[in-house]
């Protein structure tokens, strides 16, 4: 969550108004973090889970590749949706019986 609300607020710089939601859906186990930056164009979008791959001039592109292994680890998955204006990174979480524990 850390690296998603840091780059949600890297994505505001120069935005009016920014905003970041959380959604927290129970019915679906999923978590949804939204900011209402510049978005991240198409062309970009479809390699930012990928290892190595950034946009910063200081980037590692580790960020999102980590939270994509681990949320994957767990039997999880995240995805991104965005348009100018908005960005929305979606986790899902296994459903888990109340005996189960990470």
């Amino acid at each position: 969550f850390i690296n998603l609300i840091k780059n949600a607020i890297e994505a505001l710089v120069n935005t009016t108004n920014p905003k970041i939601t959380i959604y927290i859906n129970f019915s679906n186990n999923s978590i949804s973090l939204i900011d209402n930056g510049k978005g991240i164009p198409p062309s970009v979008l479809k390699q930012i889970f990928d290892e190595d791959f950034t946009t910063k001039a200081d980037g590692k592109g580790k960020g999102l590749y980590f939270c994509k292994m681990v949320i994957e680890l767990f039997g999880g998955n995240i995805h991104c949706k965005s348009v100018p204006g908005q960005t929305e990174f979606t986790l899902n979480f296994p459903h888990m019986d109340s005996g189960d524990s990470l």
